[in-house]
């Protein structure tokens, strides 16, 4: 009996003797591991520190056009032409439509006037009717007749001027009326074409601007994201920082943890007879450097995870909005550009139309003064018969019943005097309404469309200025994006780098684990159940154990072990003042 236990008791010592040596090496590698590449990430962390410095400083320019208003200003800009289009556009459709209307009304006055005018002529013709009778008359009357001569010269005089005049306003009239169809068509036609393009251009514009008010909404949020992006990567390159000082720590934790194993393993597993207490000891010591092996396991942990933490923040800076922000504002300024450029267009356009306008205006304004030339020889031919028929009449009197034929011919001049004055007084009508409904037409043409282009002009000219600094931000912002872009592949790789390391980091925090379970394994060996360490035991081993620690952090791990007390979190426990330099 006695030799199967002490077989079974040489044999839990060798299992636990290799397992501590198992976690030396453990420790070893994973110091070496961490020795090594700890130079290799200040290195990396430097120059990727210097790019993302550099980043940041190609950056600023296009933080500084939002900030300056650069871009912001357009948009108030584009607003007012939007309203300046608008209100040119609504205002063209109404004088076009007025001018539509003018022709509309022309074909009615020509309508009128012709008709006005063959009655002119068939007065005319009486009138020379007369005056053939009147000639016979007089000659038939002899000496008493002579005093009527001048009766038959006003009617002829009468009939010759009112048949030129007449004839000259219809043939006008006729050319006019030949045209006023086509031309009536045609306008209408151009009229309809301009109102699509009209509304497409409002249509376009004001979804261009929607578009740009969104975009540029949009790219005003950045400067505070981008502040905000900023103030991580700053604040996860101090706890970097901070990680890289704690990693001298878990560096001198590590290597007083191996010294005490070794001191350990030194030490008689099979010494005779048992001793209880001494593989108490042997545990309690063990306990203490698994817990050391833990805080450093989650230092180092914990360290990476501050690494890896750090380069996605940067990666999410590197591509973060900012660096599109060019392309955004050039497509805006472009989009608008194309836009000013179909208002240009719209307003060359305009001028042509006009041009026509005025030629068809021009037109009726010929008829108009034609018109107005033969309104005032009716009206002097109306004088002159009514004072004919007034002369006629006295003269008829004085010679009696010799002169019944004159008389009636006086009648007859009476009745033509009347007629020509009604037809002079539709004349007058006609010319009137043909004036007043030109004259609105082509004021409020020329009103409009002065005005309207005016203040069209004037908004287009204060976009395009606009545009120019839009452009100029947009031109800052994409040369400098595209040194950001090469800036972030320059990044990527050092960040490949990084990630490598911190994946043989990683690879440190498990050789760590299987280290702390070598111990804890090598502990529970040497521990005994029959024996308990006394106060002054474990104070002996507290006093033993400080020797080999220079942290605040390893001794309150120390008293943690011994006594129960409450484990330290290892990145809150160290501060400056924790290390002691030796």
């Amino acid at each position: 009996m006695q030799c199967a236990s002490y077989e079974r008791d040489h044999t839990s010592a060798n299992a636990a003797c290799t397992g501590i040596d198992r976690a030396r090496e453990l420790l070893d590698a994973a110091l070496t591991t961490t020795r090594e590449d700890i130079g290799a990430v200040a290195t990396q962390f430097e120059m990727l520190s210097s790019e993302v410095q550099r980043i940041l400083e190609l950056t600023s320019p296009i933080v500084d056009c939002v900030r300056e208003d650069w871009v912001a200003s357009i948009v108030p800009v584009a607003h007012r032409l939007d309203v300046s289009a608008r209100r040119f556009i609504e205002e063209r459709i109404e004088s076009l439509a007025a001018i539509s209307n003018v022709f509309t009304n022309e074909a009615k006055m020509l309508e009128n006037l012709l008709s006005l005018t063959a009655d002119q002529r068939s007065i005319a013709h009486e009138g020379k009717n007369l005056g053939v009778l009147a000639s016979i008359e007089v000659a038939g009357l002899g000496a008493a007749g002579r005093r009527f001569e001048y009766m038959a010269r006003e009617l002829d005089e009468f009939s010759a001027m009112i048949s030129s005049g007449t004839e000259e306003v219809r043939t006008e009239a006729r050319q006019r009326r030949t045209t006023l169809i086509d031309r009536h068509r045609k306008f209408n036609l151009t009229l309809q074409r301009r109102r699509e393009y009209f509304h497409s251009i409002e249509r376009e514009l004001g979804e261009a601007i929607a578009t740009m008010d969104s975009v540029l909404a949009e790219l005003a949020r950045i400067p505070a994201d981008f502040q905000e992006c900023v103030a991580m990567i700053a604040a996860n390159i101090s706890r970097v920082v901070e990680a890289v000082q704690m990693q001298d720590v878990t560096r001198q934790q590590t290597e007083h943890v191996r010294d005490a194993l070794i001191r350990v393993s030194g030490e008689d597993f099979n010494c005779e007879p048992r001793s209880c207490k001494n593989q108490e000891r042997r545990s309690a010591i063990l306990r203490i450097q698994a817990l050391q092996v833990e805080s450093v396991r989650h230092s180092t942990k914990e360290w990476v995870a501050q690494v890896n933490q750090c380069l996605e923040s940067i990666l999410a800076a590197g591509s973060s909005d900012v660096v599109a922000m060019g392309a955004k504002i050039l497509a805006q300024e472009r989009r608008l550009s194309s836009q000013l450029a179909r208002i240009e267009r719209l307003q060359r356009d305009c001028d042509v139309d006009d041009a026509e306008i005025e030629v068809c205006l021009a037109g009726l304004g010929a008829l108009m003064r034609i018109t107005k030339t033969h309104l005032e020889r009716s009206r002097l031919a109306r004088d002159r018969m009514q004072l004919l028929n007034f002369n006629s009449m006295i003269e008829a009197r004085h010679l009696g019943s010799q002169a019944s034929a004159v008389l009636e011919i006086t009648r007859n001049i009476g009745r033509i005097s009347t007629v020509w004055s009604q037809l002079t007084d539709r004349s007058d009508h006609t010319l009137e309404a043909m004036l007043i409904s030109s004259a609105r037409a082509d004021e409020a043409h020329r009103t409009r469309t002065r005005l309207g282009m005016e203040a069209l002009g004037n908004a287009r000219r204060e976009s395009q200025a606009g545009l120019a600094t839009l452009s100029q931000a947009a031109a800052i912002a994409d040369h400098n994006g595209k040194k950001i872009d090469c800036a972030i592949a320059t990044l990527h790789d050092e960040i490949k780098v990084l990630g490598r390391i911190a994946e043989r980091l990683t690879h440190s925090v498990a050789l760590l684990l299987e280290a702390r379970e070598e111990i804890d394994e090598a502990s529970d060996i040497a521990r005994s159940s029959a024996a308990a360490l006394t106060n002054d035991e474990l104070q002996q081993i507290e006093t033993e154990c400080a020797q080999l620690y220079t942290s605040e952090l390893e001794r309150r791990i120390l008293r943690a072990a011994l006594y129960g007390e409450a484990m330290p979190l290892a990145a809150a426990a160290v501060t400056a003042n924790d290390v002691e330099l030796f």
